[in-house]
């Protein structure tokens, strides 16, 4: 027998509801998850109450549009670097699975690399300037 279950669809910046009739949680949650892929747009957002905080801001050249210098949250340039740092992890992962192998294949000097450059992209200076300026 189906229930109604209520989904709440989250952004940055807004949020929206909407009723689901479906036989189980996860089953609302694959309904919702098609709604927000396919009928995202019928979707009724509202803004959340309090202000969100600033996370980047860029200056741009006036006449070219070119960005010559950023800032960047912490918070944004851990998300921006997520996908890097879970193909890290991953590979990471693999290479501790058979050290021997891994050593013998030349693996952990590659997990080294690919782990210190994901994190480096999370880390990265937040505020980067173009050395022409």
């Amino acid at each position: 027998m189906k229930k109604t279950y209520t989904a709440h669809f989250y952004t940055d910046a807004e949020y929206a509801s909407a009723e689901i009739e479906a036989y189980t949680p996860g089953h609302a949650l694959a309904l919702a998850c098609r709604m927000k892929d396919e009928d995202g747009g019928a979707l009724q957002f509202d803004k959340y109450d309090g202000a969100q905080p600033v996370n980047h801001i860029e200056i741009l050249d006036e006449e070219d549009c070119i960005e010559l210098a950023h800032w960047r949250d912490a918070d944004l340039l851990l998300r921006m670097a997520a996908a890097d740092l879970f193909q890290a992890l991953e590979f990471c992962a693999m290479t501790l699975a058979d050290l021997e192998a891994s050593e013998r294949k030349g693996y952990i000097a590659e997990a080294k690399n690919l782990a210190r450059a994901a994190m480096e992209k999370a880390r990265s200076p937040a505020t980067a300037v173009w050395p022409y300026l």
